[in-house]
């Protein structure tokens, strides 16, 4: 077998002189991977320049066979076969691979055989050209349908980039530059993890059948797998107590005890407990994620940052799921919240862990909060199941809650949010429920049309749901229009003196004027410090639990009438610019892609104000996004918004001169 592996290698080996301008080379490590080659690589073909691939000594299918068959003739490779030390060596041994056979390719994106792209002739590679740049980011969809991540595996090709880690390994540039240390891209493209039923997860027996799991590669004996390289990684001098060793070792121990054969959530079980080897897994997964958060509560933007803010996530979860600590798992909430208070997780599992005390006053505020979340764009764990399915879902049980036994606390208003999320919950939950009763959505429309009996005295309700969508179009975009004349009056002079203003369309294009970049990022950091600190008092507000704090008017918790816009004072800019600035809700979207949007960087620094409409419409708070296919806001919203936005900073539009409209 050794011999013909040594022969095929040989007679693969096909290396290219000429490199195109920008060229890219595929760099991957294979083992049994024969069936995810033949489906997944023809997809590729028009992309890669040249190939680097490290074949898995142990491999025993066709692997070989495969990548003869699927990479294209004309195409430079490079095959050799390797040991394997762990993901983090083994990887770096491909880079040094590419050096030394392929040291003119400018590019190198380091993949794994079961990605699949999205839409391989729309990524532009002309978008590397940009000598400003050294990485570049890209957005994965795991397998597991839940998550998505941001990648930064494509890179400048130079020598000595190389990964740090036994599992879950980082890349690290030359000159202990970190992770995300150099200047990066963040690009439109994105591809998919897909699962196989022939791989080496099923070649070591990562397959046993499990529906929490429901995949080879969520599997115990795969955990298991894991768990190993990580106790490698805790006894290698480099890495133990790393932040990312704690949070691995944590989330191991826990995704063990959800994985096993005879695992069930004591919260839906209350008559049991764990016992023996699983209370066993829980309790040392909470002490290494405990220990990770000690050593490092460090809030910065880097992904090393991510893992302390998901290490409070799953504390909070496991004390909740699996140890059934409530006191524990609301500190950690908490926690996780003043970590990265615009991230929406913890506030609905803490929202969820009030239901299951009956402390629905509390689950309702923090229901609400969660509604008012926008989605930020994270490195790493990015949940878009959170906002699709478990928001809408506990919204609309939250609503029912606190309407339960009638009186004041029952409104149309609310009872039609109620209903018009849990309609949402059911179109959206389509990965199934996690941790919930299976038929809770059926449940939940049970509920709803009992209470409708009860509680309507023959009041027809049939057009609740448009009425409701109308209020959550006010809710999401015009919080700032009702009660509020005197900005009205204002608005309508500023019109009246500048009557010959342009009509605004979805082609028009705006960019930033480059002498005034330096203004419109401080006034993008101006906008986020005060967005920070308002959200940190709205949750402080919200936690305390006083029956103060509840007003019992759902369209005045949420904002619907007489919201507030925020006031920034923009500072470090000229003297003659330095000003009290009024923010609308869509500013900072529209600052965001003006400033740092791909389309941008590639477009001599316009954009067309029909992309920046379609890029705000999806980054909205998802409960905007159930609106419609292109969310709440249409076209004429959108221009509404962009008109204002533009006569306060364009000098053609009557503002002050800081962008351009073409």
């Amino acid at each position: 077998m050794m011999l013909f592996i040594i022969q095929a290698l040989l007679s693969i080996s096909r290396l290219g002189a000429n490199v195109a301008p920008v060229s890219v080379a595929g760099l991957f490590m294979v083992r049994d991977e024969a069936n995810n080659i033949r489906g997944n690589f023809p997809l590729w073909k028009s992309f890669f320049d040249a190939y680097v691939i490290a074949v898995d000594s142990r491999t025993v299918d066709d692997t070989l066979v495969a990548l003869q068959d699927v990479i294209p003739s004309h195409t430079p490779v490079h095959v050799f076969s390797y040991k394997f030390d762990g993901f983090g060596n083994s990887r770096t041994l491909v880079f040094e691979e590419a050096w030394k056979v392929f040291p003119h390719i400018t590019h190198v994106l380091v993949g794994d055989p079961d990605w699949k792209p999205h839409d391989v002739d729309r990524m532009d590679k002309s978008l590397l050209a940009d000598p400003l740049f050294n990485g570049y980011q890209f957005k994965i969809w795991d397998r597991s349908g839940i998550t998505t991540r941001n990648c930064n595996w494509l890179m400048r090709h130079q020598q000595g980039l190389y990964f740090d880690f036994y599992v879950h390994e980082f890349l690290r540039f030359p000159n202990n530059g970190g992770p995300w240390a150099q200047q990066q891209l963040t690009l439109p493209w994105e591809v998919s993890e897909v699962e196989s039923t022939q791989s080496w997860h099923q070649t070591v027996g990562h397959n046993e059948a499990k529906e929490v799991t429901k995949s080879a590669s969520r599997s115990y004996t795969r955990f298991l797998f894991d768990l190993d390289l990580l106790k490698r990684e805790q006894n290698d001098p480099r890495y133990k107590d790393s932040q990312h060793t704690l949070y691995y070792l944590g989330v191991a121990h826990c995704a063990l005890v959800e994985a096993a054969s005879d695992f069930y959530s004591p919260l839906l079980n209350p008559s049991k407990q764990l016992t023996g080897e699983n209370l066993q897994l829980a309790t040392l997964c909470v002490d290494y994620l405990e220990k990770l958060v000690t050593l490092y509560p460090v809030q910065n933007s880097t992904v090393l940052d991510e893992l302390t803010w998901s290490g409070y996530r799953w504390l909070g979860y496991n004390n909740q799921f699996l140890l059934t600590n409530f006191e524990d798992s609301e500190k950690w909430y908490l926690k996780c919240i003043e970590h990265d208070v615009e991230r929406v997780d913890c506030k609905i599992e803490l929202s969820k862990l009030y239901t299951n005390k009956l402390m629905h006053e509390k689950a309702y505020l923090w229901a609400v909060e969660s509604v008012k979340t926008v989605i930020p764009d994270r490195a790493f764990s990015n949940n878009f199941y959170v906002y699709d399915c478990v928001v809408p879902l506990q919204v609309s049980r939250s609503m029912y809650n606190m309407m339960l036994g009638g009186g004041e606390k029952f409104s149309e208003l609310r009872y039609g949010l109620g209903v018009f999320m849990a309609d949402r919950a059911r179109q959206n939950c389509v990965n199934g429920l996690i941790l919930e009763r299976p038929d809770m959505l059926i449940v939940m429309n049970q509920l709803f049309m009992e209470m409708h009996r009860e509680y309507s005295g023959g009041k027809n309700f049939n057009n609740i749901g448009d009425k409701t969508r109308l209020d959550l179009v006010n809710l999401i975009l015009d919080n700032n229009n009702n009660n509020n004349n005197n900005n009205n009056n204002n608005n309508n002079n500023n019109n009246n003196n500048n009557t010959n203003k342009r009509e605004l369309k979805d082609t028009t294009k705006v960019r930033v004027k480059e002498s005034s970049r330096h203004i419109l990022l401080n006034i993008e950091r101006s906008i986020h410090m005060e967005k920070e600190a308002n959200r940190k008092r709205e949750v402080e507000v919200g936690s305390s639990g006083s029956s103060s704090s509840f007003t019992g008017d759902l369209k005045e918790v949420i904002g619907i009438e007489g919201g507030k816009n925020l006031v920034v004072e923009v500072i470090a800019v000229p003297k003659n610019l330095n000003f009290l600035f009024k923010v609308e809700p869509l500013d900072e979207l529209i600052l965001a892609e003006i400033l740092h949007s791909a389309n941008v960087k590639s477009g001599e620094g316009w954009i067309s104000l029909g992309e920046i409409w379609r890029t705000s419409a999806n980054k909205l708070n998802r409960l905007a996004s159930y609106l419609g296919s292109d969310g709440a806001m249409t076209w004429e919203t959108f221009a509404k918004k962009a008109e204002r936005f533009l006569s306060a900073y364009s000098q053609a539009e009557g503002g002050i001169d800081l962008v351009e409209v073409n």
